[in-house]
């Protein structure tokens, strides 16, 4: 199971002497924004932060980047709120190129497969934070700190409750989540993305496969996401007509005569 993998990660880190912080926030979404300087809000424009403007990079394309969702049907399995860190944070490494792995885990009762690719998608909002950039491709991400937000306090905890507020504003289905983000080195996010899928692709890039799409950002962010949901509806609605005709069953009425 992908969870205790984590667990073991985490572990065998520690144990060959790597910092490994774990800070553990409120679980009720009140508590967890509250007194946050930087709060997510979904109808702000993305950020732009100019290379000058930048405190620290994550994951820029000479660095190793991951980033990934795992869901699990047992809450008990996580310690609910619990961020943990594997390298050092963002007010430490003002002009630094930083690798970046993160993982968000989240567990609950209902949760199922078809529920992954919804749960998936709400880490791309994660640019509507102020003071931060994000660019994702599938299973990379590369983002920018300002030198503004550094000096306001940002940090992967504030990233982080974010994501976890996010999460449980935007899912009830979700009963415990956690986090854990990976600095330390290129080859320990590198040994986190082999942990986890090893060769298999995302189902994200799976969809772009099968509906022929090349672009390198993801579909949050893409300009043609309207254009290619449309694609997607259309070819739905013809896969369930030729279903329903192959079973002798006649497709709903479009309402001519």
């Amino acid at each position: 199971m992908s969870i205790r993998k984590l667990t073991y990660y985490t572990r065998d880190k520690k144990q060959k002497g790597l910092r490994v912080q774990e800070l553990f926030c409120p679980k009720d979404l009140e508590s967890l924004v509250r007194g946050l300087a930087f709060r997510m809000d979904a109808r702000t424009d993305a950020n732009i932060i100019l290379k000058e403007d930048t405190f620290v990079e994550l994951g820029p394309p000479d660095r190793a980047s991951f980033t990934c969702v795992v869901i699990s049907t047992n809450p008990k399995l996580l310690t609910d709120g619990r961020i943990s860190v594997i390298g050092p944070d963002i007010q430490e490494s003002a002009g630094e190129k930083l690798p970046i792995g993160q993982v968000v885990m989240v567990a609950g009762a209902g949760l199922t497969d078809d529920h992954y690719m919804e749960l998936e998608r709400l880490q791309y909002i994660s640019n509507r934070l102020p003071g931060y950039m994000i660019r994702f491709a599938p299973r990379r991400m590369w983002s920018r700190v300002s030198k503004t937000a550094a000096a306001e306090g940002f940090s992967l905890e504030v990233l982080g409750r974010n994501l976890m507020a996010l999460y449980k504003s935007r899912s009830p289905l979700v009963e415990a989540i956690e986090i854990l983000f990976v600095t330390s080195s290129d080859s320990d996010v590198d040994e986190l993305r082999g942990i986890l899928i090893g060769g298999r692709k995302s189902r994200v890039e799976v969809i772009k496969e099968k509906y022929g799409c090349i672009s390198t950002v993801d579909c949050e962010g893409c300009p043609y996401q309207a254009v290619c949901d449309r694609i997607k509806e259309i070819a739905e609605s013809y896969a369930m007509g030729k279903n329903h005709n192959s079973q002798g069953v006649q497709p709903p009425s479009s309402g001519t005569t």
